[in-house]
């Protein structure tokens, strides 16, 4: 995202190098701006993008307690080595839903317990490797 104080300078720039006999594309094309964002910009000059004025959260954004509340479930002892494409429908199959997939990775993320969790799970495992001895010996011909 450009600021406006740097898409300014940019117009600028590309308006003294066609004014000194530059075609606008070429000057464009040497700073890797598209002709047609140049034109909306000027176009535009009083607007400030959009996105940079925003105050108010999203009015979907989990609540504090929504999102304690995924967290306890990611990371319980029954969800803790799966991932939220699995939970969501074991949920469902309960008849519960609490947020969609997405939603779920969103705290997670965050805080880190999803991967955190599988971690754990993967390492607290113990291996039984009985069977891949007896599989390696039998891949060994005797000679």
């Amino acid at each position: 995202m450009i600021i406006p104080e740097q898409r300014q300078s940019i117009m600028m720039w590309i308006t003294e190098a066609t004014q000194a006999g530059a075609r606008q594309q070429q000057a464009c094309l040497l700073i890797g701006l598209s002709t047609r964002t140049l034109q909306r910009w000027q176009k535009a000059i009083e607007q400030v993008d959009g996105r940079t004025r925003r105050t108010a959260p999203p009015p979907h954004k989990l609540s504090p307690c929504e999102r304690a509340k995924l967290l306890e479930i990611t990371s319980s002892a029954k969800f803790a080595h799966l991932p939220p494409s699995q939970i969501v429908p074991m949920l469902a199959d309960e008849g519960l839903y609490f947020a969609s997939e997405s939603t779920f990775k969103t705290p997670a993320h965050g805080s880190n317990t999803w991967c955190t969790g599988i971690i754990k799970s993967i390492a607290t495992v113990p291996l039984n490797l009985s069977h891949l001895h007896k599989d390696m010996q039998a891949l060994i011909k005797p000679y």
